[in-house]
């Protein structure tokens, strides 16, 4: 646990290759905190293994989904 926090840390976003389904790896970036009910909110990505090419995970998959979760935190921020 303690190595997947520096890496959301790190890089924005967690990756999880198989554990919860072998054949499916994922990608999730933090979205937002309800201030009102303090639920956290994420999304993700999950991605059947064999359609992978290495590192994509890292430098492609994982980077675009933290730049989409900054942009519906700057959406919602305009309607909240």
């Amino acid at each position: 646990v303690k190595a997947g926090l520096a890496h959301i840390r790190q890089t924005g976003f967690a990756i999880s290759r198989g554990d919860w389904a072998a054949h499916i790896h994922a990608v999730a970036a933090p979205l937002l905190v309800d201030a009102a009910t303090g639920a956290s909110l994420a999304i993700n990505c999950g991605i059947p293994s064999f359609r992978l090419r290495p590192g994509e995970l890292e430098n492609e998959v994982g980077p675009r989904l933290v730049a989409l979760a900054a942009g519906i935190r700057a959406v919602y921020g305009r309607y909240s």
